[in-house]
């Protein structure tokens, strides 16, 4: 737990919030338990929402994720502004790897290759979201789609592969998705993986092919 000003980050992604098990903890009533994560990708810094409000990059609000130059300033309501500092070039090419599979149930696995961090989703609602985003990222590749243009998908086809219990986590006015994707930034955050690998736009959603490779398991014979 770290109480400061200025928060110098690097690939791995840090918590922001009131709650104890917070990388930078901020004692603030406009902060929520888990409002947000930073990180940074070589001179760039990138915030996340997990579901605080009135959170602000450089004077931008903030709805999923936003990115600035290293330096910006993020503030959480009314409590002390942290600045944001880049502390290494982070190399370019796919630091990350994805392995999914279906025995005995469907899983993924997300993992930083240098520094072994690993995140398994294996409950729903989220394990649902996540298969299918790296399916469709392995049928793009497959395919030899541009890396611009792999793994997309609608949220439309993803809200059927929600549970019910999703709408115990919509805040303000987020689709069913977006409230799944938030849950997945902070569990991700928390592991220290950064939430974008996950990239959520309005109607679409896929895993950044730009960072993440495949590594999908032989099935069992």
């Amino acid at each position: 737990m770290v109480h400061r000003s200025s928060v110098l980050l690097s690939a791995r992604a840090l918590v922001v919030g009131t709650a104890a098990d917070c990388d930078v903890v901020v004692e603030h009533r406009d902060v929520a338990p888990h409002h947000a994560c930073v990180w940074a990708r070589g001179r760039r810094v990138y915030v996340a929402s997990l579901g605080g409000k009135d959170t602000r990059l450089d004077g931008c609000r903030v709805h999923s994720s936003q990115q600035a130059s290293s330096g910006a300033v993020l503030e959480l309501g009314d409590a002390p502004a942290l600045r944001l500092v880049a502390t290494e070039a982070s190399p370019q090419g796919r630091r990350f790897m994805v392995t999914y599979g279906t025995t005995p149930y469907p899983w993924v696995k997300l993992e930083h290759t240098a520094t072994g961090a690993v995140h398994s989703v294996r409950s729903a609602p989220a394990i649902g979201v996540a298969w299918l985003l790296a399916h469709q990222l392995e049928r793009d590749t497959r395919r030899l789609l541009p890396p611009d243009d792999r793994g997309w998908i609608d949220n439309e086809e993803l809200e059927p592969f929600l549970t019910p219990t999703v709408g115990d986590w919509l805040i303000h006015d987020e689709c069913p998705v977006e409230a799944c994707i938030h849950h997945l930034w902070r569990d991700l955050a928390i592991r220290g993986l950064p939430p974008g690998l996950v990239v959520f736009r309005p109607g679409r959603t896929r895993l950044d092919a730009s960072r993440v490779g495949l590594r999908v398991p032989k099935p069992l014979s």
